[in-house]
């Protein structure tokens, strides 16, 4: 299993520039205001994973893309949210 900080590097989490155009773009967001890609790779970035690890958001993302398509750093969410859940 990937520790967090592989993770993190493997889908330039780092790099995320907290924009918002991710949650922007959500069609998840778009239904249920408390859901945010963003907040999420905030909350592993920042060195508090366990804190989101049960929580629904973790398993609501759709792994649509949109949010990939819409990042300007880059940032490999679907990625992210799969290395998350394992």
């Amino acid at each position: 299993m990937p520790s967090f900080e592989a993770i993190i590097a493997r889908t330039h989490a780092a790099a995320c520039l907290e924009c918002g155009k991710c949650t922007a773009t959500c069609p998840v967001a778009r239904q249920d205001s408390s859901f945010s890609p963003r907040r999420l790779v905030e909350e592993v970035v920042k060195g508090r994973p366990e804190e989101i690890l049960h929580q629904p958001a973790v398993w609501a993302c759709l792994t649509c893309r949109a949010c990939h398509e819409r990042c300007p750093m880059g940032v490999e969410y679907i990625s992210f949210v799969r290395g998350v859940r394992t």
